[in-house]
């Protein structure tokens, strides 16, 4: 599971920012103005929050690897490793009244903008023999979000990333080559279960994807660009290529509400891409932050993101890297994600504890 890049993986290793979710996501007004002035952003703090514990909540006795939250309902989903490693499970609960709703096998999970259903990564497994299994075909559920019932099954479907398009008709899904994730996604009719169209031009691994208004699909992967495509002919309308001596490593993925503007993260250089203007403006996170972060996720409004740090958590304005609060924790936090209205933060932390946290801007 974890060697061919999994997304259990990339948590361990990149803690990847899961920017390609089914939420909306806008660029603020802090980016644009530093789009227009071509000027690195500056590290000045221009807005102070509070993160306030609602509560906490255990998930499993193992890291939590993925959490997501409806951008619609009150339900939310946390991925954690089971009894055995090569099971996961999500679990589907109701973030405001902490009653679960489902508890069902799956790699990585994301909902559909209406939020009443969710798509899960699936891997099937045999005994081999000594207690060890044996994965042998993935396929992607479309499953009832609160009764967990599997609704449509993407039998060609077969690994990670999901992205649901923003009219929810539609999800993107990776392709796997020989059981490992490849350079290749495929488009499926929701309702139908049939293919409408691929992603064939990355040359490795796709780690996000999200849909933009016009259902276009914006992809990022491990050969180091980032690809604007119209699934239904294959063809790449537009490409950004990240040059770095290294091997690139891909953490973030955003695309604003009107799809004008694409924001990815590279280990720790953020990249703003208006592709019909041909116009990139970059910064790196460590020149304008106090401290190391890494990416955990972004808020549907494109303003915040919230990071993993040392010493705990913080959340950073995207346009300018000012971190705008700092929350000290006492276990790894290895997921999260923020509510619709982002007034509310979700954590995973590597003991399998969830963690609820209210965002306020202090007075």
């Amino acid at each position: 599971m974890f060697a061919h890049y999994g997304p259990q993986w990339l948590h361990f290793l990149d803690l990847t920012l899961a920017f390609a979710s089914t939420a909306s996501l806008s660029i603020m007004s802090s980016l644009s103005e530093a789009l227009a002035s071509e000027q690195r952003p500056s590290p000045a703090l221009t807005l102070t929050l509070t993160l306030t514990l609602r509560y906490r909540r255990q998930a499993s006795k193992s890291e939590v690897t993925a959490v997501g939250i409806s951008p619609s309902t009150s339900s939310a989903f946390a991925v954690s490793l089971g009894c055995q490693a090569s099971q996961s499970w999500v679990d589907v609960f109701d973030i405001d009244s902490q009653r679960g709703h489902s508890k069902t096998a799956g790699e990585t999970a994301a909902f559909s903008p209406k939020g009443d259903r969710i798509a899960c990564l699936r891997d099937w497994t045999t005994q081999v023999g000594g207690g060890v299994e044996q994965r042998y075909a993935s396929t992607v559920l479309i499953r009832d979000a609160v009764s967990g019932k599997t609704v449509v099954e993407l039998k060609g479907a077969t690994s990670w990333p999901l992205a649901w398009s923003r009219d929810g008709r539609y999800l993107a899904a990776g392709e796997a080559s020989n059981g490992f994730a490849s350079g290749r996604m495929s488009v499926w009719d929701t309702r139908t279960g049939t293919r409408t169209g691929r992603i064939v031009s990355h040359l490795d691994t796709i780690t996000h994807a999200v849909f933009t208004p016009d259902n276009n699909l914006v992809t990022q992967s491990l050969d180091g660009t980032v690809r604007l495509s119209n699934p239904t002919t294959s063809k790449t309308l537009r490409r950004l290529e990240v040059e770095s001596a290294r091997r690139p490593h891909p953490r973030a993925l955003a695309v604003s509400a009107d799809g004008s503007r694409i924001a990815s993260v590279w280990a720790s250089t953020v990249q703003l891409w208006l592709p019909q203007a041909d116009y990139i403006v970059s910064y790196a996170m460590n020149a304008v932050r106090r401290t190391e972060g890494w990416p955990l996720c972004v808020s549907p409004d494109g303003q915040r993101v919230a990071c993993w740090t040392e010493d705990g958590v913080d959340l950073m304005d995207v346009g300018t890297g000012a971190v705008l609060c700092e929350q000290k924790t006492d276990v790894l936090v290895t997921a999260g994600a923020f509510s619709a209205d982002g007034r509310v933060l979700l954590l995973g932390r590597m003991d399998g504890m969830l963690e609820v946290w209210d965002v306020e801007q202090k007075e």
